[in-house]
């Protein structure tokens, strides 16, 4: 757990942390340049094509969750967007375009819905073999 926000190093790298509760109370998001890209890592706060993250998460908060969003779609624009779990990195995801749909999700109250169809598409990869099934995650 971080205890302040701002640039920090790990090893080489210096990434900034930002602080992003909703999924938990202590989600953190880390903004990293990487060849030239700037990088978004938003660990389970946001999945690639926008969905929420699961609302049954214990400290989940909408109200949260939600202003972690905008803090992030005001800030300069990340090149690269690499969500948590079972997403592959998404380099065909504009990040902007995903914390806005995720924004409009939140505040129509998209919340378990949208859960409950992703919660289906990671059943049916477990089945049939994570590779077959990533792109429909």
């Amino acid at each position: 757990t971080f205890t302040q926000e701002g640039t920090v190093q790990l090893g080489e790298f210096f990434p900034e942390v930002v602080f992003t509760p909703g999924h938990t109370p202590s989600s953190t998001c880390f903004r990293l340049e990487v060849d030239g890209s700037l990088c978004l890592f938003t660990g389970d706060l946001i999945a690639e094509d926008g969905g929420l993250s699961f609302a049954g998460s214990p400290g989940f908060s909408r109200e949260d969750l939600l202003e972690s969003l905008r803090k992030l779609a005001a800030m300069p624009p990340a090149d690269r967007f690499l969500p948590g779990h079972l997403m592959a990195p998404s380099f065909d995801y504009d990040p902007g375009e995903v914390l806005t749909l995720a924004i409009a999700k939140g505040e129509a109250g998209l919340w378990e819905d949208d859960w409950s169809e992703r919660k289906k598409r990671l059943a049916g990869a477990v089945f049939q073999g994570f590779g077959a099934a990533r792109s429909d995650l």
